[in-house]
């Protein structure tokens, strides 16, 4: 169980702990004790309990403080499948995210390349249009996903 949200008056916490039917009645008596005029609606097919409460009547930095000594600490977000996290440094691994901007880098200098060379470097023309058109494959391979919807 984690804290999913809070701002005065409102607190939210998630957990597939909180599915469980006694453990929410527990927690609805538990809150009823703390403070009697809380509102409590679970969710329990999405694991969730919103807490209302008046931060007039009760402290919000006591409602959390209850809900922090029942809750589990957040874990890390886990780095999505297929990409692995990067680490700061020269030694660290290009993502799909780094791998398009350099692309798109790429298509501005090789397109200021080609036309500067357009007054008479027709190798160095042919040259960034060649980096152009490989930069351009990177960015599009990156959309792929758009193309195809």
């Amino acid at each position: 169980m984690v804290i999913a949200s809070h701002i005065p008056g409102r607190l939210r916490l998630r957990g597939d702990d909180l599915r469980d039917t006694a453990l929410c009645r527990s927690l609805i008596q538990q809150l009823s004790e703390l403070d009697p005029t809380v509102t409590v609606t679970a969710g329990r097919h999405c694991g969730s309990l919103l807490i209302g409460y008046d931060p007039a009547r009760l402290a919000p930095a006591r409602l959390t403080a209850w809900a922090t000594a029942r809750t589990a600490p957040r874990p890390a977000p886990a780095a999505p499948r297929g990409e692995r996290r990067a680490v700061a440094g020269w030694n660290r691994t290009l993502t799909g995210r780094d791998a398009n901007r350099v692309a798109k880098y790429g298509l501005l200098a090789s397109t200021a390349v080609m036309l500067l060379a357009l007054a008479g470097n027709t190798r160095l023309h042919a040259a960034a249009g060649g980096l152009n058109i490989a930069f351009l494959l990177v960015h599009l391979a990156h959309h792929r996903g758009k193309w195809l919807r």
